[in-house]
């Protein structure tokens, strides 16, 4: 079965064109001409995130900030900073979110959830990960209701 090649609309999307002729998209893509519009790549008209990051002043910004502001995730701007050699500003020592200074003295007779509200974490569990990590371990000590009993 031969195809009218020269009949073709090649103004159409290649898949468009595959639909119509009953050929796969490869197909057409080979067969179309050197000077079609479709033929030449295509140029980006939004700008990407690294022409984002390049244009942004990022010296007094955190890594999650600069993110935001490209629209990527944070691993492909700390990328796109490292390759350019642009300066942010990196978190504190051993990348705390949290100020764990404010951590209690009388730890262990509250709860994780107070702990956390104390610290200013959203999330209960990040401080029983934290104490755990870091050997605030309650060994033997059950917590009900605000009162300590040796378990």
């Amino acid at each position: 079965m031969t195809r009218d090649w020269t009949r073709v609309d090649w103004g159409l999307q290649d898949v468009e064109i595959a639909c119509g002729m009953g050929v796969t998209r490869q197909a057409v893509h080979q067969r179309r001409p050197e000077g079609s519009v479709a033929a030449r790549k295509r140029r980006r008209v939004v700008p990407t995130a690294m022409a984002r990051i390049e244009a942004m002043d990022t010296s007094g910004m955190e890594l999650p900030r600069v993110a935001l502001l490209a629209g990527c995730t944070e691993r492909h701007a700390m990328k796109v900073l490292s390759g350019m050699g642009k300066a942010y500003r990196r978190r504190p020592r051993g990348n705390a979110r949290y100020d764990w200074g404010r951590f209690p003295e009388g730890w262990r007779r509250m709860t994780d959830k107070q702990i956390a509200a104390e610290v200013g974490v959203g999330d209960p569990a990040v401080v029983t990960q934290w104490r755990n990590r870091h050997g605030y371990r309650r060994r033997g000590v059950a917590v009900e209701a605000g009162k300590e009993r040796a378990g």
